[in-house]
């Protein structure tokens, strides 16, 4: 008989008998994530450092990708200065979280879907982005039927397309729309956004034509000194400090891993997570023996 050491469990020597271990319950979890606050605090601390004079949107869509968003953000919140927030990409996410999150912006980056998806961001007063024609239509059609966002403050972020060419406005519709949000209600707070291609190759030229296509903009829109701007996501913070602008927003960065090509090591952000497996079930085998999926282990 053979014993096993963190158990004591005994086990059969016999070619093909397995025991399972005690104290496993079918009900436990065989394998989980220890996730690690304090280096997704330290991540986000990494990110206001490198961006010290913008404001911070941390992303927690996803569910903070996989890893509990009202978690993730709760540990977040008391590191948040004044008009930082937080963004998740769905209202149905947004909704979820505001039920940890009380006092914080919450971003929706999808923007609304429909007419009923309007409405319910204007009453909750989530911030969102604008990112197609039509949905500056339902915006109009429910600011004509005397729909007013909670807190009186419309906040839209307007994301034009400078390279990316998925979600966003051609610069000469965004321009339009501009003008007809502020013709409908001068008084809303309007952010210029737009997102980079290939920030995570520092080689790839596309990042500084985007950027000069974000400056143009900018310029246009008399926000040439960077307020109420933003460009840069986890790999333009890390590599492009030109893309900071007013505010950043740190995603994948969060979470401990690295968004930038062939780049890893204590100069980015630090690991968050430890994966853990138990050990349910030991078994002996004698030789020659093949042991998984097309004998891939063998002894």
């Amino acid at each position: 008989m053979t014993t096993m050491p963190d158990s004591g469990v005994p086990v059969s020597e016999a070619p093909v008998s397995g025991v399972p271990v005690s104290g496993v319950s079918e009900l436990q979890a065989h394998s989980w994530a220890d996730i690690d606050l304090a280096a997704v605090r330290h991540n986000f601390n990494r990110a206001r450092a490198l961006a010290a004079h913008s404001r911070l949107c941390a992303v927690v869509k996803a569910n903070g990708y996989g890893h509990g968003a009202g978690r993730i953000a709760a540990a977040l919140q008391p590191l948040l200065q004044a008009d930082d927030l937080f963004a998740v990409a769905t209202l149905r996410e947004a909704l979820s979280l505001r039920q940890t999150i009380k006092d914080t912006p919450i971003l929706i980056m999808r923007g609304p879907l429909d007419t009923a998806e309007m409405q319910r961001i204007l009453a909750e007063g989530f911030y969102w982005v604008l990112h197609s024609p039509w949905q500056a239509d339902l915006l109009m059609t429910a600011l004509a039927h005397g729909a007013r966002p909670a807190g009186s403050v419309l906040n839209i972020w307007l994301k034009a397309n400078t390279g990316m060419s998925r979600l966003g406005l051609p610069p000469a519709e965004l321009l339009r729309i501009w003008q007809a949000i502020k013709a409908q209600d001068s008084t809303a707070n309007l952010v210029l956004m737009s997102h980079l291609a290939t920030a995570d190759d520092t080689q790839e030229m596309l990042t500084p034509r985007q950027l000069a296509a974000f400056r143009e903009l900018a310029q246009t829109l008399g926000l040439a000194d960077g307020s109420n701007c933003t460009l840069a996501a986890s790999a333009g913070i890390l590599s492009w400090p030109q893309t900071h602008f007013d505010i950043v927003r740190p995603g994948i960065m969060l979470y401990g891993a690295s968004p930038m090509i062939g780049r890893e090591g204590l100069h980015l952000p630090a690991g968050y997570a430890h994966w853990c497996d138990r050990y349910w079930l030991w078994r002996r085998v004698s030789a020659p023996c093949t042991i998984g999926y097309a004998g891939g282990h063998s002894c």
